[in-house]
């Protein structure tokens, strides 16, 4: 579970999906991955049956007694033109908005993972879910796709949850040209064949290309960077330098999305999503459309979009390097397998820089009184007056040596360095 948990979100499940089909595909394998729609997932959570699972997770019962009567009986007042109308009472739920809600809900769900068979890979995040399966017989991830399905609609019965059947859909991920359908059943119902699906705002196709969701994030920033014309003109509209801030706010941010999983498109895709970085910044500075590219974006100071999603990624990449993250024995395998994928290049950069045996020592501080002496400092002005008596085109050839010879004939002193000096070849700072 990635939802509502520091340190962890979106681009962490889109990223292990996206590094587990490229691993597969490596292997010459099949991945089949079903999305899952929950319907109403927080208002069909059942409060005794939370209050049994808060139990078995041995919190303290003070906690549990008050959430069990903070959620088990609401009443919802419903109005109209400032006067109530209608007054409902609900015995079930968790309140939207509530910032206890997402909490609740991960506890609540937790026990799903007890059900989930060796070899199923399975990514949550809040309410959306992901099954996937790889394997080279097609057949036999049919059959133990379906018997985790079956599980699961089982676990959701008891649970009281209920799957949308006509909102999960499932994708065959392959590069064989041959593709034949298989047919999943969800609670007796069948479950849709796609060729693409959008999930967490990311475009997954059969063949993990990519064209789809580069034509998606096409569709977007057109909109935007139609907006960036209506307030600006060749001599007339916002400042650049404000524009530029709102093409990083509203365009910029959504090309970076999830730049983990796509970075591994063709040249061809990629450039598309170049073109409207250049489009933007032209529209931003009020240059010709004949203006070069490369020359758009010294203007603007703007790094190209690919160095900038390769800094995204080794961010990422570090932190998960950092928290043992699942993601980095995928990337591990498929760098053994295939070291030129494209999707290792941050990770192999990553770890090419050997960042984690030079990791700087952990300081002990400590706490101690300090008595202080208050007093005048003898200052020093002649240093000043001599300068004035030289010529300022002088200043610079004797300005050194005169502060040497003034330096030394002080007889005692105290050398004091103010800013991160190396000790023992460690950075460290004073206060």
């Amino acid at each position: 579970q990635f939802g509502f948990r520091k340190g962890s979100g979106t681009r962490d499940c889109v990223a292990l999906l996206a590094s587990q089909i490229n691993l597969a595909f490596n292997k010459k394998q099949d991945v089949v991955s079903t999305f899952l729609d929950v319907s109403g997932a927080y208002d069909s959570v059942l409060i005794d049956l939370l209050f049994n699972k808060l139990n078995n997770l041995k919190i303290p019962i003070i906690i549990t007694n008050f959430l069990y009567n903070l959620f088990s009986f609401k009443i919802l007042h419903f109005f109209h033109e400032g006067s109530s109308k209608l007054i409902r009472y609900s015995y079930f739920g968790l309140p939207q908005g509530s910032c206890l809600s997402p909490f609740l809900y991960n506890l609540f769900t937790s026990d799903i993972i007890s059900i989930i068979p060796n070899g199923c890979y399975f990514y949550q995040f809040a309410d959306d879910k992901v099954l996937s399966i790889c394997g080279n017989n097609r057949e036999i991830i049919r059959h133990f796709m379906q018997c985790t399905l079956d599980n699961i609609g089982s676990w959701a019965h008891n649970n009281g949850f209920t799957f949308s059947v006509a909102k999960t859909k499932f994708i065959l991920f392959s590069r064989k040209r041959s593709l034949i359908s298989i047919n999943l059943y969800l609670n007796g119902h069948e479950i849709e064949q796609v060729d693409d699906y959008k999930y967490l705002g990311i475009w997954f196709d059969s063949k993990l290309l990519w064209n789809k969701h580069i034509q998606h994030v096409q569709k977007i920033c057109s909109k935007r960077i139609n907006f960036l014309k209506t307030i600006t003109g060749t001599w007339w509209g916002a400042h650049p330098s404000d524009l530029i801030v709102l093409y990083k706010t509203t365009i910029r941010s959504v090309l970076e999305y999830g730049c983990f999983t796509f970075i591994s498109t063709t040249h061809t895709h990629f450039s598309k999503l170049e073109k409207i970085q250049f489009r933007s910044l032209r529209i931003c500075l009020k240059l010709m459309n004949s203006t070069h590219t490369k020359s758009v974006e010294v203007l603007a100071g703007i790094i190209p979009l690919k160095m900038r999603l390769h800094e995204l990624n080794c961010k990422f990449v570090l932190q998960c390097i950092n928290k043992n993250h699942p993601l980095i024995d995928i990337l591990k395998c498929l760098s053994i397998i295939n070291p030129t994928c494209r999707i290792l290049h941050s990770f192999q950069y990553c770890c090419s820089l050997n960042i984690a045996p030079n990791l700087i020592p952990s300081v002990n501080f400590h706490n101690f009184d300090i008595n202080i002496h208050s007093f005048t400092p003898i200052i020093d002005l002649s240093f000043h007056e001599e300068l004035k008596q030289i010529p300022s085109f002088e200043i610079p050839r004797f300005a050194s040596s005169l502060f040497q010879r003034k330096f030394i004939g002080f007889d005692v002193h105290q050398i004091y360095f103010s800013d991160g000096s190396l000790i023992q070849n460690v950075a460290g700072f004073g206060i």
